[in-house]
């Protein structure tokens, strides 16, 4: 009895373990994810999911896209980034704009110099974030057009 509960409770952990490393691959579906700045995660049946990501020099050019996996991208790089929140510098501007949208939830994101600023709130980052993101969007397939 003692091996038979042992067998069925690695097969659960390998099954929870299949699944898990599944839903992580999964996300090419109009029904996915995308995780937040913080933390959280957003469902919808509906997938409608869209990354405008603008960038000066003047005039500013931007790439669309509603693919989940380059919005997942952008995010992480964002997430990942080590952030310390400062007060406001009183500075209007941008380098780059990140505007994300879900049925869910709006998000801006903004960078100038070594200030990110998201949702209101303002971070001093590395400067190597500028360069990481820049690299993000040539990767991204979507066409550049001028931003508005």
């Amino acid at each position: 009895m003692k091996n038979i509960c042992m067998i069925l409770l690695y097969l659960s952990i390998i099954a929870l373990l299949f699944l898990s490393c599944k839903s992580k691959t999964s996300h090419n579906s109009s029904a996915d994810f995308i995780d937040f700045m913080d933390g959280s995660s957003h469902t919808t049946e509906t997938g409608e999911y869209k990354l405008t990501f603008a960038k000066l020099p003047s005039p500013p050019q931007c790439k669309i896209t509603a693919e989940i996996y380059e919005i997942e991208q952008i995010m992480q790089i964002i997430n990942n980034a080590k952030k310390e929140s400062i007060p406001d510098p009183q500075e209007n501007g941008w380098e780059i704009l990140i505007n994300i949208s879900t049925p869910e939830k709006e998000q801006q994101i903004s960078l100038l110099s070594e200030k990110l600023k998201i949702d209101g709130e303002y971070f001093k980052v590395d400067s190597s974030l500028k360069d990481e993101l820049l690299k993000s969007y040539e990767e991204l397939q979507a066409t550049e057009e001028p931003y508005n």
